[in-house]
């Protein structure tokens, strides 16, 4: 018979660097389906200069702005055979294992489902060039014209251990008391340092496996992103998106959102542990994030448009 776990739900579970949910923070509902309400940019409006006096000036509407979300499921299943329950320890070790698993698959999927939804949100774009400092000033001009917080340069691992050995990056690395003498220096520059020498509050390297694509489509991308506050609602303020999940209640993980099984099955003759969470990925104001395309292997030196010395 199955039996809901609460223990194993609240129990800890490593997602490994992780940035999804930094980017676009989860945002619990306690239903599959329904309607938010958001915070959308408001473009500015010229003034009116030509108003005749003692007459009404010409109004501007404000409404607010909504989208509806639909949650889908994502599942996994581990099933560990009567044999091996107790080299794993016994039944209750067994069966933590197989959570603590399908809490990093469903994150694994989630994490795909947020970098597929950032790629593709229609964000403003341009490549780089030769000199990828430039392209962070332009993208954070931008990107702080429509939403205040903290500027964050993101991307898959691979891409932001790239840029580190940029012949500009290494350059100013003078600037924040970190001297490169040698290109094998660079391993010992941190993402702190990185964020100094160009200028953003902070850099984000996410897991390079989701974060360059199933066909490494983008492999040379990097985003410049006002990260949203997950203290503050998406409706008082403009942010780039959230992550819907839909609760799950425990007593003991107040925002938790999965929901784990177990059960023995005589048919395998294995114990079975389900893990499942409903999500939506919602990207509400696409203004708030710059795309910088071109982050190749030598564009500290050349580019498909621009070659220096």
């Amino acid at each position: 018979m199955r039996e809901r776990r609460p223990e194993l739900e609240a129990a800890p579970f490593k997602t490994p660097s992780f940035i999804g949910t930094t980017l676009m923070p989860g945002l619990t509902r306690m239903v599959k389906a329904g309607t938010y309400y958001y915070q959308d940019y408001l473009a500015d409006a010229t003034a009116q200069t030509d108003r005749t006096l003692a007459s009404a000036p010409t109004a501007t509407a404000i409404a607010s702005s909504s989208a509806t979300w639909a949650m889908a499921e994502a599942i996994k299943r581990y099933k560990i055979d009567q044999s091996e329950i107790e080299q794993l320890g016994g039944l209750p070790a067994a069966q933590a294992k197989g959570a603590r698993a399908g809490k990093r698959s469903i994150m694994n999927y989630i994490e795909t489902a947020i970098a597929t939804a950032v790629w593709g949100s229609g964000a403003s774009s341009m490549n780089i060039l030769n000199s990828l400092k430039k392209a962070v000033e332009t993208a954070k001009e931008s990107v702080q014209d429509y939403a205040d917080g903290k500027v964050a340069l993101f991307g898959a691992r691979r891409t932001i251990d790239r840029v580190k050995r940029y012949a500009e990056v290494i350059a100013r690395m003078s600037y924040t008391g970190v001297l490169v003498r040698d290109i094998r220096d660079v391993r010992s520059i941190s993402d702190e340092q990185l964020a100094a020498a160009l200028d953003v509050d902070m850099v984000l390297g996410g897991p390079t496996t989701q974060w360059v694509g199933g066909s490494s489509e983008y492999d040379q991308y990097l985003g410049v992103m006002v990260l949203p506050d997950p203290t503050v609602d998406q409706d008082e303020e403009v942010q780039f998106g959230r992550t819907l999940l839909m609760g799950v209640p425990n007593e003991a993980a107040a925002d938790n959102v999965f929901q784990v099984e177990t059960f023995f099955s005589d048919d395998l003759i294995s114990e079975v542990v389900d893990t499942r969470a409903w999500y939506s990925i919602e990207v509400m104001n696409p203004e708030c994030m710059y795309i910088l395309t071109g982050a190749d292997e030598l564009n500290a030196s050349s580019t498909t448009t621009t070659t220096t010395t």
